[in-house]
């Protein structure tokens, strides 16, 4: 464990105590918390930190409360992966999502890895089993970094077959703001703390000779008044072969403990005059037809904003998608060219 802590509130002189984060604000096992997943166009805010920052989210919509996730700390012996993460005292888990593992003391937190089910690859798994990761050194003040390096073993499915590769990564974590957290329905939270955490881990594929990039960047918001768990987060997770410009899996979640009344899938730019698109039949079982009055990109997405086809149009073709073997639910069409920007809502029966 090569660890790099930046304690850049100190070297500042900050006296800013009350934005500390301690082991005490760790949710207890059996913390949960109803998130809902809202427009995954929300920005991530990157630059947005520091004392007294605010950060809007209040005008975004979202999908309805049957796309809530629970969002629970439970006991790792009670996972099937308990074995594998003996040493963990604490597995955060988002439903459908991703599951992460970790102990504490008075004055750090380590990462033993994480379980994630991907589309393409089934279950990955990174067990840090030869370094384990730090992603916190307490107490914490604003501008304060965590910077790590780890090593273990991912495990996961490459072309239907069973597969475990040695990796390597670097994970970061920074107490970056405390602010003011806007929500939807007029909910403003107060002395918020964002912590994002950006993890990139290289697995080495010997059948093949090459490598596989792993690439998490999750934004988390704290009101330690309402609950130890994040009341608001944003999880960006991208796959792709090393040195490869297109991902081979990517996706954005967004979710927050307030519920939106609005809903997502209404145009952010009309077509021009003249301009058919068109995207039928809807519902749709086995195929989806997009017609496109320009060249565009259109991109077909999951409600938890996993891309699962992407394809370009030429101007007045009829693309047939076959969506047979998706699974039934509601999916965002995005058709993008350089005149029209189009967002609909597909339900999959």
């Amino acid at each position: 464990m090569k660890k790099n802590i930046l304690l850049a509130a100190l070297l500042l002189g900050t006296s800013y105590v009350g934005a500390q984060i301690t082991q005490a604000d760790e949710p207890a096992v059996g913390a949960s918390i109803n998130l809902y997943i809202i427009d995954s166009l929300a920005p991530e805010y990157e630059n947005v930190t520091g004392n007294g920052v605010t950060w809007d989210y209040s005008t975004y919509g979202g999908y309805g409360a049957s796309y809530a996730r629970l969002l629970e700390n439970v006991d790792p012996a009670s996972t099937p992966n308990a074995s594998t993460y003996a040493s963990s005292t604490s597995a955060m888990s988002l439903q459908d999502g991703l599951t992460r593992f970790s102990n504490s003391t008075a004055t750090e937190a380590n990462s033993q890895g994480f379980v994630f089910n991907e589309v393409s690859f089934g279950e990955m798994r990174l067990v840090l089993d030869a370094d384990e990761a730090q992603i916190a050194s307490y107490p914490m003040n604003v501008s304060d970094q965590v910077i790590d390096s780890y090593a273990g073993t991912l495990y996961y499915s490459f072309n239907g077959i069973p597969t475990s590769s040695a990796t390597i990564g670097t994970v970061s974590t920074t107490f970056d703001g405390e602010g003011t957290l806007m929500l939807a329905q007029g909910n403003t939270f107060n002395n918020v703390k964002r912590v994002t955490t950006i993890d990139t881990s290289v697995a080495t594929i010997a059948a093949i000779g090459s490598t596989l990039e792993l690439v998490r960047r999750q934004y988390d918001y704290y009101d330690y008044a309402t609950s130890k768990l994040p009341i608001f987060s944003i999880v960006y997770f991208k796959i792709k072969m090393q040195g490869a410009t297109n991902p081979l899996s990517e996706s954005k979640v967004v979710l927050s403990s307030i519920l939106p009344v609005g809903f997502v899938g209404v145009e952010s730019v009309e077509c021009p005059t003249g301009c058919e698109t068109k995207v039928f039949p809807n519902p749709a079982t086995s195929k989806l037809n997009v017609t496109v009055g320009e060249d565009a990109q259109v991109s077909i997405y999951s409600m938890t904003g996993e891309l699962v086809t992407s394809r370009t149009v030429k101007k007045g073709m009829d693309a047939k998608f076959d969506v047979s073997e998706y699974s039934q639910g509601v999916y965002l069409v995005k058709i993008e060219g350089n005149t029209t920007r189009k967002v609909e809502r597909v339900v999959i029966q």
